[in-house]
């Protein structure tokens, strides 16, 4: 894969994270009007089945983290800055709504020093639930350099089975222990989070070690053939939606991403989604805020999914261009990020 290419990745995942957090709640709930269902669900309910995005944010991260490490190697002091970047992003990106919620919002989150500290560390962002994986996002990043060496001494196949494992048992664990234990036992849910995330970012991974190698990622036959790719990504997605267990989310996204390899984007797509990819971050980290703090009303206002979807891309993407622009002038300022 290209930048580019993990760019646009990147771009399809966060609108599909807001697609799934605009419509994952049932209408009564959010406040808008379904146009189609299916039976007694909305269609746009359903649709966030196949609108989980982690594992595709995860498989572009194994696949560039690896490609940077093979090409010119990074020392642990790469990774921290890396790790640092990203947290002053998001430090920038909670306070700024931080003040915002205690003087705009109804209600107000805790300033306990407990709060603030799980919170602006992230190992259990009440503030801000959609963050939940960030904290076993950054393990993963850390720890990333041992992983490659890991998977060039066992193979990349033994490795990537041994995640698979690892992951089945932690996707059971946390759902069925989140409310009971993991929900107030922060480093415990943290360390079964990163067994659970070990296998999409392996396979980004693999898939890098793989292009690597001079074989594609790729089949002939369906390159550039935009219709039947299309075709087929409709199909993958309903198929997904018949589905209600979030087990096959790194599979679906693999297979996802690899048709989307397939496909020739005109030039106002790609540019679209690159826009969308290059801001993805910091779009993350404040579209919860936006949709259920501040301007919950004015989201939902237009009531149609149609309708609000479009406006809460535009919202959620000017808002991030905004903070994205403020937290790279203070990385700049940095004198760690100088050298």
């Amino acid at each position: 894969m290209s930048k580019e290419t993990t760019q646009i990745v990147k771009g399809i995942a966060i609108l599909l994270m807001l697609f799934l957090h605009l419509f994952n709640k049932m209408p009564d709930i959010s406040g808008y009007v379904p146009l189609l269902s299916f039976g007694t669900t909305p269609l746009a309910h359903l649709l966030t089945r196949a609108a989980n995005p982690v594992p595709f944010f995860l498989i572009v991260s194994g696949y560039g983290l690896s490609a940077v490490y093979h090409s010119r190697g990074y020392a642990t002091g790469y990774l921290w800055r890396r790790t640092l970047r990203l947290y002053v992003h998001y430090w920038l990106a909670l306070t700024v709504f931080l003040f915002l919620l205690l003087g705009f919002s109804a209600h107000c989150p805790s300033l306990s020093p407990l709060s603030l500290l799980l919170n602006y560390t992230c190992l259990q962002p009440s503030y801000n639930l959609t963050l939940w994986f960030l904290f076993p996002y950054v393990l993963l990043s850390v720890t990333s350099g041992g992983l490659f060496r890991l998977l060039a001494r066992v193979g990349p196949w033994h490795l990537l089975a041994v995640a698979f494992l690892l992951h089945l048992p932690a996707a059971l664990l946390i759902s069925r222990y989140y409310d009971s234990f993991f929900s107030t036992h922060a480093l415990p849910y943290q360390a079964a989070l990163y067994f659970y995330l070990l296998f999409p970012f392996l396979i980004g991974t693999v898939m890098e070690r793989y292009a690597a190698s001079g074989r594609s990622l790729t089949w002939h036959r369906l390159e550039g053939c935009n219709i039947p790719v299309v075709l087929l990504l409709l199909l993958l997605v309903a198929l997904r939606c018949l589905t209600e267990r979030n087990l096959p989310n790194p599979e679906y996204a693999f297979a996802f991403i690899w048709l989307l390899l397939h496909l020739r984007f005109r030039p106002v797509v790609a540019g679209f989604f690159t826009a969308m990819g290059r801001y993805s971050m910091m779009m993350w980290f404040v579209h919860k805020y936006l949709f259920e703090d501040l301007l919950h009303n004015l989201v939902y206002a237009p009531r149609y999914p149609l309708l609000i979807y479009p406006l809460a891309v535009v919202l959620t993407f000017l808002t991030a261009y905004v903070c994205q622009f403020l937290a790279d002038k203070l990385v700049g300022r940095l004198p760690v990020f100088r050298k």
